[in-house]
């Protein structure tokens, strides 16, 4: 699952960091059960939990130092956007849904599903303090601007204004009966 992926990636850290890392799990997907020794046996300081009222993982997420989602769904996350626009880096699995929203090495980092490719972008980002910040104040801007709900609502009105003109008027469908 993604979040064994993550586990798997934070555990290929060298020793050094991986003491410096506390990794905070939030849901557990099918393999819940497992999870704590998984990460146990990779030496891998992890706390799980179930879920959180959205104000705890607001919290949550103002604190971290990057946000990591190995999740590969064909959707954008709106958790990797509450991260980003509290100015906090993330490493998501490189998906046509981020295209233009995360610009891999500037407002994100966007990586193949493979343990050791995340473990590198982990390690990046928290051996480099600067870049860090970097990146979060640009995951910041770019989603204060594309998502912004003035934008976002013009976006749908358009589509929809679109697809009315394009669609046959009641009666012109050479196809259909009239009643």
């Amino acid at each position: 699952t993604s979040i064994r992926l993550v586990i798997e990636s934070i555990g290929r850290l060298s020793e050094q960091r991986r003491n410096e890392i506390r990794l905070e799990i939030i849901g557990d997907g099918p393999e819940g059960r497992d999870l704590p020794g998984y990460a146990e046996s990779l030496g891998v300081k992890a706390s799980f939990r179930r879920g959180m009222p959205h104000p705890e993982l607001i919290d949550a997420l103002n604190r971290a130092s990057v946000f990591v989602q190995a999740e590969n769904a064909r959707r954008q996350s709106i958790t990797v956007l509450e991260a980003m626009s509290l100015g906090c880096p993330v490493v998501v699995s490189d998906i046509p849904e981020y295209n233009g929203l995360i610009e891999n090495g500037s407002s994100g980092i966007r990586t193949v599903q493979e343990a050791r490719a995340y473990a590198f972008a982990v390690d990046c980002l928290l051996g480099d303090a600067g870049f860090r910040s970097m990146m979060g104040d640009a995951a910041h801007a770019k989603v204060a601007i594309s998502c912004n709900p003035e934008r976002v609502v013009a976006g749908i009105l358009s589509v929809y204004r679109d697809a009315l003109e394009a669609a046959p008027k009641r009666g012109e469908h050479p196809g259909r009966l009239a009643s």
